[in-house]
């Protein structure tokens, strides 16, 4: 996962605009985004760098398991003080390594591309955005599977859930998350939350049957920096 949401992943008309994002659905008012690759990481203000790490919990508490020290850093972002990635930061790292990206003519991501050399092939990330600039959906294609996730958010922008397809080697995978937000920052941004993560599985048959399935819970945490 990311963005992953990406990232995953971000997300109101011109998303370079630096004031606030209104949801038309609602009376509330999301918090700013000062462009559109900061945005797509759920990142408010003029973010430096991000790095994102992921650890296994209990339950949706974020109950960590006794003498469990594992992390596994997922992204290490890096952005320029106008909010855009700074792919040549040393150590700059989101998924697979640093990625080619093409953008619409909001400046919004829509692919970004990595060579995989175990593969020998490229694995490419779609990206779509909803009318607050938010991604609405992600599509991955490469390697042996073909995988598609969609995302809702709340009213001030947090990504809240995500439901996923992918399909390889016979076999369907259906994925429902739910976030929660134990801690955010003095800028809003959520530093630590929990996902809660439902797997399916089953045969490419088209029987529509999963009689695989799991439950598991990840912590979610960022350490961000700002320019000052």
């Amino acid at each position: 996962m990311l963005c992953s949401c990406g990232n995953a992943t971000d997300k109101c008309g011109d998303c370079c605009d630096s004031t606030s994002v209104t949801n038309d659905d609602s009376n509330k008012t999301a918090l700013n985004y000062i462009n559109s690759d900061t945005q797509m990481n759920e990142l408010f203000g003029n973010v430096k760098s991000a790095t994102f790490n992921v650890s296994m919990a209990q339950d949706f508490e974020g109950t960590p398991f006794p003498n469990d020290d594992y992390e596994d850093t997922r992204n290490n972002l890096f952005f320029t003080p106008d909010g855009e990635y700074d792919l040549k930061a040393e150590g700059f790292y989101w998924r697979l390594d640093v990625p080619k990206l093409k953008r619409n003519n909001k400046g919004q991501v829509v692919t970004a591309t990595w060579y995989v050399s175990d593969f020998d092939t490229e694995v490419s990330n779609k990206y779509e955005y909803d009318e607050r600039g938010m991604v609405k959906n992600l599509e991955e294609e490469g390697t042996e599977s073909i995988s598609e996730e969609y995302y809702t958010y709340d009213d001030d922008s947090y990504l809240v859930s995500a439901t996923g397809t992918s399909a390889g080697e016979g076999t369907i995978y259906k994925t429902n998350i739910t976030y929660k937000i134990l801690e955010k920052d003095d800028h809003q941004n959520w530093t630590k939350r929990v996902a809660k993560i439902e797997n399916q599985s089953g045969p490419d048959d088209g029987s529509d049957t999963y009689p695989d399935s799991e439950v598991y819970y990840e912590v979610h945490s960022r350490v961000i920096e700002y320019y000052k």
